[in-house]
């Protein structure tokens, strides 16, 4: 059986014994990017509107995690997207524990 390999030895369609241990999975993200501009600019485009519409509570955890598997990108892309929100005041970071949204 040929086909693309993806991370950790799995085939398309297939988890790898890694990701099923960090339960993650490889599927199509519902989201689709515009190729002209950055995919982490897009990322903190849609938690912006999230934290806005009060989808993300103040105070809510922003998971890393999630966002990765949500959008299908690796984790320094979800990285910048939050580096973005930081700096606009909207979340705030603390080490080991993860993001959150910043109060007004």
């Amino acid at each position: 059986m040929s086909g693309p390999v993806y991370p950790y030895g799995g085939r398309q369609g297939e988890v790898g014994l890694y990701d099923f241990l960090l339960g993650r999975t490889y599927s199509s993200p519902v989201f689709e990017f515009d190729p002209t501009r950055p995919k982490w600019q897009q990322i903190a485009e849609v938690v912006r509107q999230r934290i806005a519409s009060g989808e993300y509570p103040v105070r809510g955890l922003i998971s890393e995690v999630k966002l990765e598997s949500e959008f299908g990108v690796a984790r320094e892309t979800v990285r910048k997207a939050t580096a973005a929100l930081r700096e606009e005041g909207l979340i705030i970071t603390t080490r080991g524990m993860g993001s959150f949204v910043k109060e007004r």
